[in-house]
């Protein structure tokens, strides 16, 4: 009997575990902005912007998003917002990780806090959730077939993965949005959100 086997590249998850880490800034108000005299919202998002992996090692950067809602010294100019962003960092030690292997992490803001240092400064403090997994490919060999003479054999279907394409790009949406008939005009733009469902972006003008 001759045994024939052939070989085919297959992607093995090496790695997948959480870490979090911390970043701050000081944001100060605009010229064209009032005083702080109350803070009343803080939303916060973030996105990994680059990860890198080397042996043993693989190091996570991003940018967290924090927009911050305000009451005004003045009450008679209404509620105002500051837009913010800072980078954060991140490096993950694990021995079976190295140059070549794909990686997908996503990130979180797990928790924010503002602090008004006076009325025109405030310090943001963010921890960022990271969830990171990295696949390896590899060489599998397998028995595909059996030839002589008077051979039985069973053989059954296995599933098998392997990463073909791995990318990342930004891009831009723009969408025009008519207010409905009965509401007031838009003075001035507070806060836009975006969020991710069935795999697409929709963005939320309030």
């Amino acid at each position: 009997m001759e045994a024939i086997r052939e070989n085919v590249t297959a992607s093995s998850r090496v790695y997948a575990n959480t870490s979090k880490c911390q970043a701050e800034t000081s944001v100060i108000v605009p010229d064209k902005k009032p005083d702080i005299l109350k803070i009343l919202q803080a939303d916060a998002s973030c996105a990994v912007t680059k990860k890198t992996l080397q042996k043993g090692r693989m190091s996570v950067e991003g940018k967290v998003y924090v927009t911050v809602l305000y009451l005004p010294d003045t009450e008679e100019k209404g509620i105002k917002s500051i837009d913010a962003e800072f980078e954060f960092e991140d490096v993950i030690d694990a021995g079976m990780l190295d140059e070549g292997m794909h990686a997908v992490v996503f990130c979180d803001v797990e928790q924010a806090d503002i602090n008004l240092i006076n009325s025109r400064k405030i310090n943001i403090r963010a921890v960022v959730g990271l969830s990171a997994e990295v696949t390896a490919d590899k060489q599998i060999s397998y028995l595909s077939a059996a030839v002589g003479d008077d051979i039985a054999s069973r053989s059954s279907n296995a599933d098998l993965y392997s990463v073909i394409a791995e990318d990342s790009c930004e891009f831009l949406m723009k969408e025009q949005v008519e207010l409905m008939a009965g509401k007031p005009c838009i003075a001035e733009i507070l806060k836009i959100d975006a969020q991710i469902e069935d795999n697409s972006y929709v963005h939320t003008r309030l």
